[in-house]
């Protein structure tokens, strides 16, 4: 933060790519990421999706591994998950479906396991050939809500679709890990009722569009993110409505998601903070901070139908006339939500380097889609380590002039804590906490979440 001038990234010294070692962190991507098949596309949605995508990946090398390591991004969202340490597929999870007579309450709901919830009407994953939106229950106690949202990429276009970049199917979490580890005395929301807002539709929680493209089965793409998410909060709303189910008011409320489901807990957290009374509340995005393409984000938000969507209508007006113009940005949303809020905590959780976010800039700085002209030199287009720390610390600059902004930021390239078992471990110097990153150490991820 020293670095940085008052006025920004625009006084710092031109990006120095040697120095900064970029791109070998997604040339080489971390152990835990499976690779694919260099090239492959499970299939073709149009001739010109088959054709466009090996030809961008053989002019821009960084690409393919970036797209590799999005691929591997799903933090659950795959047809296996773990349940108390035991392999289970999905099939084996209590499924309920919502109709006139059936509200799926959580009363009916055995604790501590992961019940999926098909609430119907208007949702639906990008696919007709996936699974039907779904979203994970698992009840704990009836006056603590952790509302969580799903990490699992971003479908932007037609060959990011066809790659996918993004989850395509609703799969649970289950009881695998990190604040959902039920077993685990350090886990601060062991207790919680978890209402999990599943994501297949590639379209961060708030789309609302159908593509001149189409899926598999030839049916139109339909990105539906904004109804998956409306779903969760309506039974949410429903299930404290009824008695003997969820409290209300609530007396501690989380809105919390990593990745994707980061940028889902900044776009909701006005609409679940406002419909769901509560005592006290926080929102924790975890792993997003929202560092995109200079000229693309306004276009991305816009062309993914946010424009349209009721989020924007309780926020400032000059924020729905941004995204009409395609010059909104996530984190003017972020920066009003907070100050709207000023009781609750918004704290983010951060890596440095994080390589995820640094691979979905590359991705989205080479899609046409986004950057009209598209951008593939290294240097001046993407967005290596040293200047997503950069940028990041300019935007948690800005949410730090509301008091009730705070961000835990670790020297690490890691994406994503509050899933997995790293919250337990990660501290300012590095996800394995201890002084690893280089740092001094200081409080764990998980002590200042209690």
């Amino acid at each position: 933060r020293n670095q940085l001038t008052e006025s920004g990234l625009r006084e710092r010294p031109p990006y120095d790519q040697a120095a900064s070692g970029w791109p070998p962190p997604l040339l080489a991507p971390p152990s835990r990421v499976t690779d694919c098949p260099k090239g492959s596309m499970p299939w073709p949605i149009t001739a010109n999706a088959s054709t466009a995508l090996p030809s961008l990946l053989s002019s821009v090398p960084q690409l393919e591994p970036a797209l590799r390591l999005l691929r591997r991004e799903d933090h659950g969202a795959s047809g296996t998950f773990i349940s108390n340490g035991q392999s289970t597929t999905a099939e084996h999870v209590s499924v309920c479906t919502m109709s006139r007579t059936e509200r799926c309450d959580l009363s009916g709901m055995a604790p501590d396991s992961p019940w999926l919830v098909r609430p119907g009407g208007k949702t639906r994953c990008i696919f007709t050939t996936t699974t039907p939106y779904q979203f994970e229950v698992i009840r704990g106690d009836r006056d603590k809500l952790l509302l969580f949202f799903q990490g699992g990429g971003a479908c932007w276009d037609e060959p990011s679709t066809s790659f996918p970049a993004c989850s395509t199917g609703a799969f649970p979490q289950g009881t695998r890990g990190g604040v959902f580890d039920r077993a685990n005395p350090d886990n601060p929301f062991r207790a919680y009722t978890i209402a999990h807002v599943l994501y297949c539709d590639g379209s961060v929680f708030g789309g609302n569009v159908t593509r001149h493209y189409r899926d598999p089965s030839g049916s139109p793409v339909r990105q539906a993110g904004y109804e998956n998410a409306r779903s969760v909060l309506d039974w949410v709303y429903g299930q404290q409505a009824a008695a003997g189910t969820l409290a209300s008011p609530l007396a501690s409320l989380v809105v919390s998601g990593c990745s994707a489901g980061s940028i889902g807990a900044q776009i909701w957290a006005d609409h679940a903070l406002n419909r769901l009374p509560h005592v006290a509340a926080a929102v924790v995005p975890d792993s997003y901070a929202g560092v995109f393409p200079s000229s693309g984000e306004g276009r991305l938000i816009a062309e993914l139908g946010f424009c349209s969507s009721p989020l924007l209508a309780p926020l400032p007006a000059h924020l729905r006339e941004a995204c009409l113009a395609r010059t909104l940005s996530l984190h003017a949303v972020t920066a009003a939500v907070t100050a709207r809020y000023g009781a609750v905590a918004f704290a983010h959780v951060q890596s440095k380097t994080d390589d995820v976010q640094q691979a979905f800039n590359v991705a989205l700085s080479a899609a046409r889609s986004i950057e009209p002209s598209g951008c593939f030199d290294a240097e001046t287009c993407f967005t290596g380590p040293d200047r997503l720390y950069a940028a990041t610390n300019d935007y948690f600059e800005l949410y730090n002039a509301a008091p009730n902004h705070v961000h835990f930021f670790v020297q690490s390239s890691e994406h994503c804590y509050l899933p997995n078992d790293l919250v337990y471990t990660a501290d300012p110097s590095g996800a394995s906490g201890g002084g690893g990153g280089g740092g001094g150490g200081g409080p764990r991820l998980r002590e200042v979440s209690r």
